[in-house]
């Protein structure tokens, strides 16, 4: 399996650089080391390899009980501290994924807590929808895959203890996803009735720790402290910056952008209200404009349809202002988001893995026909038609979905694979920005407006999550936050809430990520007279998704 690994590997990165430089001979050694490393990890974990597109993996599951921890555990001492990769950056990159996955299983120990950790769905999902196998491939594969499903969640009943009533809550609400997604595409392809027995037991296991969680343990608090969030936070942004320091940065950066959203609200006054005496409060007339912008959208059951017909237009306004070279020979597909995916998060990006550069992206788009009126209205109003232009720059063109087909064309796989959270994060919302600067909306103080709601959106992300996990922000006072001084839907506070409380540090990613790509920028153009903008872009994405620390010593050095 080693060689053959190797093999089709090296066919995948000399593909790779075609796009970039063909390899040299210290290329393809790091290739060969970085390949022997991952090869010796996926034995450790099947379901990491299936994950990032190598299907030999496939019909296998990574059963996490404690002989599988115990044999982790000393697969990353083995490697820990030394040389793994002679390409420097690689390596750290490595280290970094070895350090985090130590402190994970000793320290942070979320495979106790959450038990939405637990779902199969995503790796079965990946074989049913590959258009390269046949159905009597899938069948085959699907068959042995399902005899691991009952052990999977053995291993995960025994792990779980004193969860977070949040995690419990997201986790059934994906289980039941997960049952109709078994029934409707997998058992129909290969029928296995203990499989299904497992996922239901586990269904039934986790409504009854609703009820009565003291067989585990009882309910844990959400909240993960300062200690663990500082340490969460150093391995997630790579960075120096502390999390206290981020925290102050966005509370600057939140009066900043007050002051550029109340200039474009007193423009836009007499255009909504050409009878009415302004307010003599800004923070009204910034409220009451933009409520007012935000009764033009789109209706719910046209959601899905409108982002589709955004797409092209994005893609033509990047194409004509050559802020990136675009590859047409893979086309983006939205789709509504399938029910076992569904979360806080409303819309995402499912991109291929690294080993798989000809499956489709597809942009996941949770539609809000589902929910009340009162709450589709204030989704609509939040996701209005300026603001949707922004979300689909972020999510799509030249967001999320540009970014990670140039991550699975970058020449080094370990930079591909190992991805950092601020770094994708951080691209999309710098996209969003550039995209404005060249001009994108110039004509329209509406979408300049929303755009700098959204962004006051994103430094409140980060407000949010620090509070909630190190200030024991409440309910009432994040939601204040978001309502009062954001002036954000009801729907999108609470739904942001939701999120805080079970993705802790990712909402940080967002500002953070930004502020150092956006900082990178203006150092090199500073420093280099015949700066290009698109060079630059496709030098920063050249590097993958590693963190933008590593990226930001590579350019400023190179």
């Amino acid at each position: 399996m080693l060689i053959r690994s190797l093999i089709l590997s090296f066919i995948f990165i000399v593909s790779a650089c075609t796009q970039h430089n063909v390899p040299n001979k210290g290329q393809l050694q790091n290739h060969a080391q970085s390949m022997a490393f991952l090869e010796e990890l996926w034995s450790f974990d099947p379901s990491f390899g299936s994950a990032v597109g190598r299907h030999e993996y496939d019909e296998f599951l990574t059963i996490k009980d404690k002989k599988w921890k115990d044999s982790f555990l000393a697969f990353i001492k083995k490697h820990e501290n030394r040389r793994v990769v002679e390409d420097e950056i690689d390596n750290s990159l490595i280290q970094n994924f070895l350090k985090e996955s130590q402190w994970e299983l000793e320290i942070f120990k979320s495979y106790e807590w959450d038990p939405s950790e637990y779902n199969v769905a995503a790796s079965f999902d990946s074989i049913v929808s590959n258009r390269d196998l046949s159905e009597e491939q899938k069948s085959k594969i699907l068959k042995r895959k399902l005899t691991f499903v009952p052990a999977y969640y053995q291993a995960a009943k025994e792990n779980i203890h004193h969860p977070t009533k949040e995690h419990l809550e997201l986790s059934i609400q994906q289980t039941k996803g997960l049952i109709k997604f078994f029934d409707a595409e997998v058992l129909k392809r290969a029928n296995n009735q203990p499989a299904r027995d497992a996922v239901l037991d586990y269904l039934a296991w986790e409504e009854g720790l609703l009820k009565n969680p003291e067989p585990v343990g009882g309910f844990r608090s959400f909240r993960i402290g300062e200690k663990l969030y500082n340490e969460k936070f150093a391995f997630n942004m790579v960075s120096t910056t502390t999390p206290k320091e981020l925290y102050e940065s966005a509370l600057r950066q939140k009066k900043e952008t007050l002051k550029t959203i109340t200039t474009i609200a007193k423009a836009l006054w007499s255009k909504y209200f050409p009878d009415k005496k302004s307010p003599d409060r800004d923070i009204d007339v910034v409220r009451k404009v933009i409520e007012k912008v935000s009764l033009q959208h789109t209706p719910a059951e046209k959601f899905v349809e409108e982002i589709k017909k955004q797409i092209p237009n994005l893609e033509k306004f990047v194409n004509h202002h050559k802020l990136i070279t675009m590859d047409p020979s893979k086309p983006l597909k939205v789709r509504e988001t399938p029910e076992y995916q569904q979360d806080a998060t409303g819309m995402s990006i499912d991109s291929p893995g690294v080993f798989e550069p000809y499956r489709e992206t597809y942009y996941n788009v949770t539609p809000p026909t589902k929910l009340s009126k009162e709450e589709q209205e204030s989704f609509l109003r939040e996701y209005n038609d300026y603001t949707l232009q922004i979300l689909n720059i972020h999510e799509a063109v030249p967001g999320h979905y540009v970014q990670l087909i140039y991550n699975n064309q970058s020449p080094s796989v370990i930079k591909a694979i190992f991805g950092n959270g601020a770094t994708i994060e951080g691209w999309a919302v710098y996209a969003e920005r550039m995209m404005l600067e060249a001009g994108y909306g110039r004509d329209t103080p509406e979408l300049s407006l929303m755009y700098w709601k959204w962004f006051l959106r994103v430094i409140t992300n980060t407000l949010i999550d620090y509070g909630v996990h190190t200030q024991n922000l409440s309910k009432e006072e994040a939601l204040r936050l978001m309502m009062e001084d954001a002036f954000q839907e009801k729907q999108e506070a609470e739904g942001k809430w939701n999120r805080a409380k079970v993705y802790q540090g990712q909402l940080a990613t967002y500002f953070f990520g930004f502020s150092e790509i956006y900082r990178l920028r203006e150092d090199l153009k500073a420093k280099n007279n015949n700066f290009n903008l698109r060079e630059f872009h496709e030098k920063f994405l050249s590097y993958g998704s590693a963190p933008i620390s590593t990226i930001r010593s590579a350019m400023i050095n190179n």
